[in-house]
């Protein structure tokens, strides 16, 4: 961004252009796509408090080309241009305006591509069973392999056999009728803490138990950002693809017990005298 801000302001100081005001938008970790210095900026511009918006690039504007030239004619109705400094290009003029639109339509075109090419990619990387990024699972560790159709280094699950135990501890204990709330007394009793040294939680326990990558299931695709339980038809779920740190009995014991919890829980819910009727604030 602060190159982008340097190429901006030797633009408008060749081009004897005054800048009033700075606006920037990071991706978050997260993945947030909200433009909140984006908004801001649009709507003054609409409201006549600039001449021009510069741009690094067009593709920094906005990456949408249809939204692209809804916002771009609102603006032009009010005479507000945006110029991008790295392309050069008069937007006051109509050739401009069509090499503008040509540029809008191919960065469109160059992310769809890109994107289809990394779902591609990553989709075969699965299906071998490398390790694709985030937190590296409780009870695993990486092991780097060569990959030799790549041509490059892959890591793959490794049981770690510090961590293990545990995770067949946690996974008997469940098998045998103990409760969330137990189980995470038993650990943090023990002082047995996660990865991060913190205590056991509830959440995390039936996060684990959930896993399929402890049958030695290799996942990926499962659910999203915002629902890691949604059921996704585009997922990738291969057994005897990883290390099983529980065995298939185990584990099939605990699901079961998991799905008759849930199904308790709703019957129960749904089965109270308020329910629908009245609501937690």
């Amino acid at each position: 961004i602060e190159t982008q801000f340097d190429e901006i302001e030797n633009f408008a100081k060749q081009s004897g252009i005054r800048i009033v005001e700075k606006f920037q938008d990071k991706i978050t970790a997260s993945g947030s796509k909200t433009r909140p210095e984006f908004e801001i900026m649009l709507s003054n511009a609409l409201q006549g408090k600039y001449d021009m918006i510069l741009v690094y690039k067009y593709d920094r504007f906005i990456r949408d080309d249809l939204e692209d030239q809804k916002l771009i004619r609102e603006l032009e109705q009010k005479n507000v241009y945006v110029i991008s400094c790295a392309e050069r290009i008069d937007t006051t003029t109509p050739s401009g305006r069509l090499q503008r639109w040509l540029i809008s339509g191919l960065n469109k075109f160059y992310l769809e591509n890109l994107r289809d090419e990394i779902y591609t990619k990553t989709t075969k990387v699965a299906e071998k069973g490398y390790y694709l990024g985030g937190n590296v699972l409780y009870g695993y560790t990486l092991k780097e392999i060569k990959d030799k159709e790549a041509a490059r280094n892959r890591k793959i699950y490794e049981i770690n056999e510090n961590e293990a135990p545990i995770v067949r501890k946690i996974f008997e204990m469940f098998a045998n009728q103990h409760s969330y709330n137990e189980i995470v007394e038993y650990l943090n009793s023990h002082n047995l803490k996660t990865r991060t040294g913190k205590s056991w939680t509830k959440s995390s326990i039936i996060s684990m138990l959930r896993n399929k990558k402890y049958a030695g299931i290799y996942t990926y695709r499962e659910g999203t950002k915002k629902s890691s339980n949604l059921d996704r038809k585009d997922k990738i779920e291969i057994p005897n693809l990883m290390p099983a740190i529980i065995d298939s009995e185990t584990f099939s014991k605990v699901q079961d017990r998991i799905k008759k919890k849930h199904e308790l829980h709703v019957r129960d819910r749904e089965s109270s005298l308020c329910n629908r009727l009245i609501f937690c604030g």
